[in-house]
């Protein structure tokens, strides 16, 4: 008779089983690094939007703190520019051309009109959809001043974000004393 002869599967490769299931978690692999890659570039486009928003807020409490005159003189005191609106352009600026300290080509209401105008752009162009506002907390209310010396300021910037597809709106507020 025949000596006993076993059935030896060789496994000289990969069977196309074992290649497919390779295929479907290396894709699912894929998958799971792509969103990780888009939840990064939301975060970053989220971060960017509020490191814009602090700054200018910052570059405007500067200005604001420059124009002493425009403060005692509540320019600042209730500005809204909602997202449609616009600033008009003053049409002149206001640096000065001499070294002599004396000299000043505008006043301290032009001078606040030129700071919001050139503020206002910069935010409209950075932050999409835009809304910022001025206030002044009154800490005297007894007085007719709307503003008395003394009192602090809010500047609250809101923009929308459409960074995955759904209008989120944020906001950034800055109290401080001019």
């Amino acid at each position: 008779m025949y000596p006993n002869i076993k059935n030896k599967r060789h496994s000289d490769g990969f069977t196309l089983t074992e290649i497919l299931v390779s295929l479907l978690v290396l894709s699912i692999g894929m998958l799971g690094m792509a969103g990780i890659q888009m939840s990064g570039l939301k975060n970053s486009a989220t971060s960017t939007y509020r490191t814009d928003a602090t700054q200018f807020a910052y570059d405007l409490a500067d200005a604001i703190r420059a124009n002493s005159v425009a403060v005692d003189a509540n320019v600042f005191h209730d500005i809204d520019i909602d997202d449609d609106e616009t600033v008009t352009d003053p049409g002149h600026s206001c640096m000065q051309t001499t070294t002599s300290a004396s000299v000043s080509s505008c006043s301290a209401g032009e001078m606040a009109a030129v700071d919001l105008y050139h503020w206002v752009t910069k935010v409209k162009n950075r932050l999409p959809g835009a809304s910022l506002s001025i206030s002044c907390n009154d800490v005297d209310n007894s007085d007719a001043d709307d503003c008395t010396v003394h009192s602090t300021h809010t500047i609250t910037l809101s923009w929308n974000e459409n960074v995955d597809g759904d209008v989120n709106s944020n906001s950034f507020s800055y109290t401080f004393r001019p």
